[in-house]
Order: C-alpha cells, then sequence, then structure tokens
C-alpha cells in the first residue's frame, strides 16, 4: 500500500465540506471514537444476535465506483476493462495471476508442455456452473472453438489463433494442439473465460439475463449504465465469499466518483487522481490502496510520414536527453510511477535490469541535434495530447513541450476529446509525437512486443521497422526459458536505442477503499472481490 503524508490545508478543508454536509443534513457530527475498543468477536456476534435488525454492512454488502459501465454481457466478448471487472466476479479464467502477475491454478490445476506444439491441462474437478451443471473439459472445447470462429469477434482471439486443434482426453483433461510453437499459450489462458458447452452458442440477449459462471458471485440484477448487483454463490468450489453482496455502480465523472466516496455512498472508488490522495485519506473512513500498474506511457514519434528530422535517431535520442522525466513522475503524478527506459514495465519478467533511462542533459540533447545537422530552432516540433483518458496525460504533454522548448524547439500542442484522439490516430492525422498509454500485461517479454511491434499484429503507435519484426517474430517462437529472456533483452536494447518515443513511465493504479476492508489490488486491474478483498 502506497501512503502519502496529508497535509494540513487539506485535512482543514476536507473536514469543513464534511461539516458542512452534515449541517445540511440535519445529521449530528460524528463523535470521537472511545480510547479503547473492544474487538472481542464472541461479544460483536452476541450483539448482533440480540438485535436481527443490526449488521455488519461491510460483510453484508460490498458497493464499488467505476469509471464506465459494461458493454456487452456475453462472456466470450467482451473486452474492456471496465466489462471485465463485474464479469470475472461470476465467470472464471483456466488461470488467474498473482499481485506478482505470475501464474496461478484457477479452473486448471496443472498445466504442461507434452511437446513443442502440444499443451497438456489438468482441470479442477468438483466445480459446478450456477446452473448447477458440472464443468469439464467439454466445456472448455467448446468455448475456445467458440472463440477461434472469427465471425463470433470474441475478444483476443488473435492470441490463441495459432491453436489447430483442442483434444478431450477426459472430462478432466484438455490439450491444446499448434501450427507452430506457442511457449505463452498459459498466458493467455489468464484472460478468456470458461462458460456452459450447452449455452456456448446463445445470444448476446440471453446473457444478458443469465450470467452461467463458476465464481464466487452470481448475477442478481443488471441495469445498463445504471449497477450490476451480485450476491455470493454458496456452492462456490472455493469456499465462501467474504461479502454476501457486491454491487458495481458505474461513475464515469472522477470528481462524482471521489465525491460518492467521501459521502459513503461506495465502499470501493477506481481511478483515483493523484491530487485526490490526501483528500481521501482526511475521510474518516477513507484509505488509499496503490499498486504498480502495466499501463506504460511514452510520447511516440509519428515515424508513418518519414519528416525531417525525426528520421534520424540522434535527434529522437536528443528529446528524450531534453526531458526530465523523474520531475513529472515527482511533481505531476507525485510518486505514482515507475520509469520505463524500454517502453516495458516493471512487473514484466523479462524486463532487461541493464538498461538505464537516457536521464535529464540538455546539453547533450543540443549537442546530438546538431550532430544530425540541425539547430533546435529549425525544429517545429507537435505534441499532439489526449485530456482525461490518462491520469495527468494533458499536464505530462504540457510538461514535455515545455523541456523542449527550454533548449530551443519550436513546440505546439494540439489536445483531444479521446474519440477524435483514436480517429486520429487511425487516420495517421498525428505529426511530431503522440501521447498513449498501452497495457503491458502478458507477463513476457516477446508476447507483449509482438502485440506491438509485427506486421501482422502491430497497433497504430506510431512507426514498423521490418529488423524489429524479425527479432519479435523469432523470439515468440523460442521454447527455452533463458533463450526467450536473452532474446527480449536483445530486443529492448533495440528499442532503447532506436528511440521511437520519448520513453516515461508505467503508472501506479490509485483506489480509494473503506477502512473496514483490507484491500490488496492486482496489478492486472481486474477487481475479484474473492481475491482482492478481505472484512477486517
Amino acid at each position: 500500500m502506497h501512503l502519502r503524508k496529508l497535509t494540513t490545508s487539506s485535512a482543514l478543508l476536507v473536514f469543513l465540506i464534511l461539516g458542512l454536509m452534515l449541517a445540511a443534513t440535519g445529521c449530528p457530527a460524528a463523535e470521537a471514537p472511545d480510547e479503547e475498543v473492544d474487538d472481542d468477536p464472541e461479544e460483536v456476534d452476541e450483539d448482533v444476535d440480540e438485535d436481527p435488525d443490526v449488521m455488519d454492512p461491510a460483510a453484508e454488502e460490498l458497493i464499488v465506483g467505476v469509471p464506465a459501465g459494461m458493454r456487452s454481457p456475453h462472456p466470450g466478448i467482451m473486452g474492456d476493462l471496465n466489462t471485465q471487472i463485474p464479469m470475472r466476479n461470476v465467470y472464471e479464467a483456466l488461470i488467474r495471476r498473482d499481485e506478482n502477475m505470475e501464474l496461478q491454478p484457477l479452473l486448471a490445476t496443472s498445466w504442461e508442455a507434452l511437446d513443442d506444439v502440444t499443451w497438456e491441462f489438468e482441470l479442477r474437478e468438483g466445480v459446478e456452473f450456477h446452473d448447477g451443471t458440472e464443468f469439464t473439459a467439454e466445456d472448455v472445447e467448446a468455448c475456445v472453438n467458440w472463440i477461434l470462429e472469427p465471425e463470433n469477434a470474441a475478444a483476443w482471439a488473435h492470441s490463441i489463433e495459432l491453436i489447430e486443434e483442442v483434444n478431450v482426453v477426459d472430462d478432466h483433461t484438455v490439450q491444446f494442439v499448434t501450427e507452430e510453437p506457442f511457449p505463452t499459450l498459459p498466458n493467455m489462458f489468464a484472460q478468456f473465460l470458461m462458460w456452459p458447452a450447452h449455452v456456448v452458442d446463445e445470444s448476446e440477449e440471453f446473457f444478458g439475463e443469465n450470467w452461467v459462471g463458476t465464481g464466487p458471485y452470481q448475477l442478481s440484477e443488471w441495469r445498463r449504465d445504471e449497477h450490476i448487483r451480485l450476491e455470493a454463490n454458496d456452492n462456490y468450489w472455493g469456499g465462501d465469499p467474504p461479502v454476501q453482496k457486491v454491487e458495481f455502480r458505474p461513475i464515469p465523472e472522477d470528481g462524482t466518483r471521489q465525491g460518492a466516496f467521501y459521502a459513503g455512498e461506495i465502499d470501493v472508488a477506481f481511478a483515483i487522481s493523484v491530487d485526490a490522495v490526501p483528500e481521501v485519506e482526511a475521510v474518516p473512513h477513507g484509505e488509499i490502496a496503490s499498486v504498480p500498474g502495466t499501463r506504460v506511457v511514452a510520447h511516440l514519434f509519428q515515424l508513418w510520414h518519414e519528416d525531417e528530422p525525426y528520421m534520424d535517431k540522434r535527434v529522437r535520442q536528443a528529446f528524450n536527453y531534453a526531458v526530465d522525466v523523474d520531475e513529472i513522475m515527482e511533481t505531476i503524478l507525485e510518486g505514482f510511477a515507475y520509469e520505463t527506459p524500454a517502453y516495458v514495465s516493471d512487473l514484466n519478467p523479462h524486463k532487461n535490469p541493464n538498461i538505464d533511462p537516457y536521464g535529464f542533459d540538455p546539453d547533450k540533447a543540443v549537442e546530438l541535434i546538431r550532430e544530425a545537422g540541425y539547430e533546435p530552432e529549425d525544429i517545429d516540433h507537435t505534441i499532439h495530447t489526449c485530456s482525461g483518458r490518462y491520469i495527468r496525460d494533458a499536464d505530462i504533454s504540457e510538461a514535455i513541450a515545455s523541456y523542449l522548448s527550454d533548449i530551443g524547439i519550436n513546440v505546439d500542442i494540439q489536445r483531444h476529446e479521446w474519440a477524435t484522439y483514436l480517429e486520429g490516430r487511425d487516420a495517421k492525422d498525428h505529426v511530431g509525437s503522440a501521447l498513449w498509454g498501452v497495457l503491458d500485461n502478458t507477463s513476457d517479454g516477446p508476447s507483449y512486443f509482438g502485440k506491438r511491434f509485427i506486421e501482422a499484429q502491430k497497433m497504430s503507435i506510431g512507426f514498423y521497422d521490418p529488423e524489429l519484426d524479425q527479432k519479435v517474430t523469432e523470439a515468440m517462437q523460442i521454447m527455452d526459458p533463458d533463450e526467450r529472456e536473452a532474446a527480449s533483452w536483445e530486443i529492448e536494447e533495440w528499442i532503447h536505442d532506436f528511440a521511437p518515443m520519448i520513453f516515461l513511465f508505467n503508472y501506479e493504479d490509485i483506489y480509494a477503499h473503506n477502512s473496514d476492508y483490507e484491500f490488496n489490488p492486482k496489478p492486472d486491474q481486474l477487481f475479484r472481490v474473492f481475491w482482492d478483498m478481505e472484512v477486517r
């Protein structure tokens, strides 16, 4: 947990606001707690038994404020984070990731590579779907085949498209045969959810009312963009869930979501801004939980256009020397970030520890620009930025513009709403550099690079290089762990030297939560009440 010291002025401001709210509603101010608190669990239970109307609110219902509502109720179509969050409390994958992003058993208890192109998974016995049917290898076969069918438009289907066959060995053993070596196939099965074979082809409308998973919670009610209410699955294979009811409440505006937490209307608030941390901690029930995230942020040069002077890597390297990334992290993000000198998050096990950041050296920046045959004043640079999509995104871009201006570069900032920003990226309308954040959540270097830098799967990140494509494609097929790590490190060194971007950082994810709970968020942002929350 990442704690921040509360300033006196912030505390006074929050308590003044709370006091005015209490006065306006006619509620008495909260009394100071007794000096001695009797926390004997037996006496607490006796008190509850004596008065059946008195319940422990923490153990009864958890209300979670999320930034957006769910887009699709279909367990195979869901892809965006705000859809995954509620669904992963009802449905389960074969594998889950822990706090270190390492793979742990879930519906699968073990997995092994039988040869270069065959993986075998052993499935957990005694697991039932919410409709009472048994979970077996036939369900896995049906789900994976559904995901691989192009017309179904399943999320992330491309990530397992190397699977040629799904073979049921017995009720609790399934094999995957791939067309070429696929060493990271288990990583992919931390993404995909499982649902019963007998409803595998049902429509999205069907799943709007029937969530048939194996998870610790089951659907009570879904009202689009209003709430999703879940109730505990008393027959969950993993034991009793920590709370009986969970409600996910979409609250898009950061200030409104934070205000709902201050007022005690919600117990957990997602996506807390760094400047709200002191205010959260000033609220009597407020605590902050933070965890290093997997979102890597950088300003990517738009090399599609082959504009000078950006085609000379010395100029791109100069831009990196011109920006004080440490100061941005400390002042704008207040320490809730980690520098990423090769576009790889701290949580990727293949992050190369031998690559140092460029560092802040304005004189070196000017020197490199002159070596490339330019003066800083010759360069007209456009910075494109979104506003409100990532934490302090516009502020970060403005700081970068200021640093570049300090060495004489002429800078123009263009701010975009998110929808138009995406349109500009897809149309390759952006020039200069653009701020983007991507998720490094594969726990594998070559797989992560394969989602970014190869021709078949590259995203519109600003450039494509055939040499890098070849390095990544070859690395993705390496089965030996040591050789795979070495190949990933080599790719990172290439990217760092090529400097296709101004390397920045990966964020910490910040949450506010009620102090009645122990909250241990995971880096993948996939909030699962059973695994992440405990009642104190």
